[in-house]
């Protein structure tokens, strides 16, 4: 992780950016830091999930390879891959 979070003399909550080499926030609480960071964490987690839902889009127009490129894989050629690894499972 690039962050490092440092208590101040004054007890309050620095970030460190190792990156920058400077600081990111200063003079936070212990709640400010939570704060900071489930900011930052949403964005990522919602960056995320609309990359899912454009390859779900992607899938569901018969477009896998776009999203997986030579590895895009059907559904029969993955059943196969498994039982050729873990044999073939009763039921499936």
């Amino acid at each position: 992780m690039a962050h490092q979070i440092i208590k101040s003399p004054d007890g309050k909550y620095n970030i460190w950016s190792t990156i920058i080499d400077d600081f990111v926030a200063t003079g936070g609480n212990r709640q400010d830091i939570i704060d900071f960071y489930r900011t930052r964490y949403l964005k990522e987690v919602e960056g995320k999930i609309k990359d899912l839902e454009s390859d779900l889009d992607q899938i569901d127009n018969g477009n896998a390879k776009q999203v997986y490129f030579q590895f895009a894989m059907t559904y029969k050629a993955a059943i196969k891959e498994r039982n050729s690894v873990h044999g073939k499972s009763k039921g499936k």
